[in-house]
């Protein structure tokens, strides 16, 4: 498990961390990690298993999965192939917004 940093400049707010196709094998599980930030896992092909602290979730093409800030998460392909996209919303947005 670790923290992960995003780095925002000051004109940033929305950040697509992952913006490119990641093709894994079937059961490739991405590390566990943490940050402050919301994170928005949009799956345009292919199966995952998102784990959000003590819930678990498949996600399938077309679905978006939402991780809370300081939310424990990774993510485990369960297709051979998975493309997605990851949009990172940086805090002082939607702390903004309360």
């Amino acid at each position: 498990m670790h923290y992960e940093y995003h780095s925002f400049t000051n004109n940033e707010s929305l950040k697509v961390f992952y913006h490119q196709d990641v093709i894994v094998k079937n059961g490739t599980k991405f590390s566990t990690h943490f940050h402050e930030n919301i994170e928005l896992l949009f799956m345009r092909e292919g199966q995952m298993l998102v784990t959000v602290d003590q819930n678990r979730e498949v996600i399938s093409a077309g679905e978006i999965a939402i991780v809370p800030p300081n939310g424990l998460h990774n993510i485990e392909s369960l297709t051979d192939t998975c493309y997605y996209d990851c949009l990172i919303i940086d805090r002082s947005l939607y702390l903004a917004l309360l």
